[in-house]
């Protein structure tokens, strides 16, 4: 079966704050991608829902802040899986930090493939 997914999909485990309009709450992101990202919360989201979303990209602590939706949502004993479409895929001229953090990983992630 083909994969739905428009843009490659990578592990990036980060700390990020995430704001669903009433609250900033603490996120672990556990994938990446151009389009989306994937965390895990301790508190529960609803699909549809508009939220930002901050990650760590450097050990500096440098933060930019992604507009998304909710998409997917799953509880699980460790939190909730929660899977985040952006607003826009990131791009170098609009989340630059972010944009280099990706290409890293998706370097490295094209490494071990190989």
């Amino acid at each position: 079966m083909k994969s739905q997914r428009r843009y490659e999909r990578v592990p990036f485990i980060r700390d990020a704050r995430m704001s669903d309009g009433s609250a900033k709450f603490a996120v672990t992101t556990t994938d990446l991608s151009e389009g989306g990202c994937g965390i895990f919360s301790s508190r529960p989201l609803t699909i549809g829902d508009a939220v930002t979303i901050e990650i760590t990209t450097n050990d500096a602590g440098s933060h930019e802040p992604v507009s998304a939706v909710v998409r997917f949502v799953r509880a699980e004993i460790e939190g909730n899986r929660i899977g985040l479409e952006f607003a826009s895929p990131i791009r170098r001229e609009t989340h630059p930090t972010l944009a280099d953090s990706l290409r890293v990983a998706l370097t490295r992630a094209t490494r071990i493939e190989s």
